[in-house]
């Protein structure tokens, strides 16, 4: 089996470790791992059926397209309900869901990975995570800031957005250009998505941490 297969399994195998630590560690189920649920499991369906298309040589960046939208507008009300600027928020989404629409339906079309997209997606998350740190540092709500279960969460995004941000700005290019290089795009793709588990992981298991040192 190829090695950029075996590690796109074992990164949608990760999505397991999150979910684990949700089910399994007794804390409090706040509105922030609620929506991260949903996160989770919609990736492990959109995950296991690109794996299952991929398996019958089924063009799966349909899927891929959808997920990515799915993850971003999760992921962004999280920082919405975190940052106190609702209005020019409301007014960013909009307009990203509009030029989004706009590329997926005139220009790079369902079946090609829209990298306009998932670039300005990378663009406007990795802002908003620094947002939030500003934010951390700013306030300083508590003084152990490493227990607060959304600083893990924004890590794994700016993670995740910021170590693929030039995968997904040349990902086009070196595939057309380099061809052999595509597998390994992905394969850097597929272990920051393993890390950005692991950080959700994290922040799952600081709200039960966070529970007991309450009590």
């Amino acid at each position: 089996m190829p090695p950029e297969i075996i590690i796109a399994h074992i990164s949608s195998l990760s999505v397991f470790i999150p979910l684990c630590f949700y089910f399994f560690i007794k804390g409090k189920r706040t509105k922030d791992l609620n929506l991260l649920l949903v996160l989770l499991l919609v990736s492990m369906v959109c995950d296991g059926l690109s794996l299952l298309l991929l398996q019958y040589s089924i063009n799966n960046l349909p899927i891929g397209n959808f997920y990515f939208l799915a993850q971003f507008s999760i992921l962004y009300y999280l920082f919405y309900t975190h940052l106190s600027r609702p209005r020019a928020m409301q007014l960013i989404y909009i307009l990203f869901v509009f030029l989004c629409i706009v590329n997926l339906v005139f220009y790079q079309g369902f079946n090609h990975f829209n990298t306009y997209s998932n670039v300005a997606t990378g663009i406007i998350l990795i802002g908003l995570a620094l947002s939030y740190f500003l934010t951390l540092l700013r306030e300083m709500p508590t003084v152990y800031v490493y227990r607060l279960p959304f600083l893990w969460i924004s890590f794994a995004t700016l993670t995740y957005y910021g170590g693929n941000f030039f995968l997904f700005l040349l990902g086009d290019y070196l595939s057309s250009e380099f061809g052999g290089l595509q597998a390994i795009v992905w394969i850097l793709h597929n272990f920051l998505n393993i890390v950005k588990n692991i950080l959700f992981a994290i922040g799952i298991w600081q709200t039960c941490r966070s529970v007991k040192l309450s009590t």
